[in-house]
């Protein structure tokens, strides 16, 4: 009886997840096509690589070393949403000398674009629930074809200095961490915390009342991993003009636990991001590299 009760908890530790076990990296490798450079990787959610210039001009996919233009347009590469059917985009141009911006969806099948919305200062606003909605100075706009309500969907992102949330209860304004700029703003898979950064003074994970949960002084271009375990981000130094040094790091936000994945001396690693399925992490050099960590267990 004894040996049974061992082998049942010894069985059932086993199924509990590892808190402190981070992932392995099994390999690096540099996708982009050599001698050119390209910037600022992002997956979308069947995997597939996307990349831009250094200034954000126009979004290119990034398949078996070839790019191929999905928009050329100015602000098109600047942090792509996605969706199961689409990419959207918020390009600007120049009109009467003021820059205006469009909310852009392109078919992931067909190619086919949309022009969702236009304004002065508008941006997408993916919910957790993937629905698209427009973000103007002071409101919201739903641009889904199907009708629902704002009420019953989540929505956190940054406005005026502060963190916009909005859930089945309304919205409401916080600043977790006192008055100051909050860049970085994400909301986790499980929609329960918001991971986001407030400059000069960390990176930080709370709830959605705004009390935090964790905080990390160093960790720059904080993204949640897809399970919301993890949170991958770089940590730099410069010397007040340019970069001199950064590394990728992967933290397991509940204890802390964190690991430099690229541990290089020369080279400037910079901005990481997820693939949908977790499994891999892409990121940038200084020199226009788009390089791949592929992560194990």
């Amino acid at each position: 009886m004894r040996l049974s009760i061992v082998l049942f908890m010894a069985l059932f530790i086993g199924t509990l997840p590892v808190y402190g076990q981070l992932p392995k990296v099994e390999r690096i490798e540099t996708v982009s096509p050599k001698g050119e450079q390209w910037f600022h990787p992002v997956f979308d959610k069947q995997n597939r690589l996307y990349v831009t210039t250094e200034n954000y001009t126009g979004l290119y996919r990034l398949e078996n070393n070839k790019i191929i233009a999905v928009s050329t347009d100015p602000g098109a590469g600047y942090m792509p949403r996605f969706t199961y059917e689409s990419i959207v985009i918020n390009p600007w141009y120049i009109k009467k000398q003021r820059r205006r911006f469009k909310i852009v969806r392109i078919n992931s099948v067909t190619g086919n674009t949309t022009v969702m919305d236009e304004g002065r200062f508008v941006s997408p606003v993916i919910s957790g629930r993937g629905r698209l909605y427009s973000k103007r100075e002071e409101s919201l706009r739903a641009l889904e074809t199907r009708l629902h309500a704002l009420s019953e969907d989540t929505l956190v992102f940054a406005r005026d200095s502060l963190i916009v949330v909005q859930t089945a209860e309304g919205e409401k304004m916080i600043r977790p961490m006192g008055e100051g700029h909050y860049i970085w703003v994400g909301l986790s898979p499980d929609r329960k915390t918001i991971l986001f950064r407030k400059a000069g003074a960390g990176s930080f994970v709370s709830d959605l009342q705004g009390n935090i949960l964790a905080r990390f002084p160093y960790a720059n271009a904080p993204r949640w991993s897809p399970d919301g375990r993890y949170i991958a981000c770089m940590v730099d130094e410069d010397d007040g003009y340019r970069y001199t040094a950064s590394d990728i790091y992967i933290i397991d936000w509940r204890n802390n636990q964190k690991k430099n994945i690229t541990q290089t001396v020369s080279e400037i690693e910079m901005y990481p991001v997820w693939s949908a399925d977790g499994n891999r992490l892409a990121f940038h050099n200084l020199k226009g590299e788009i390089r791949i960590a592929y992560l194990g267990k």
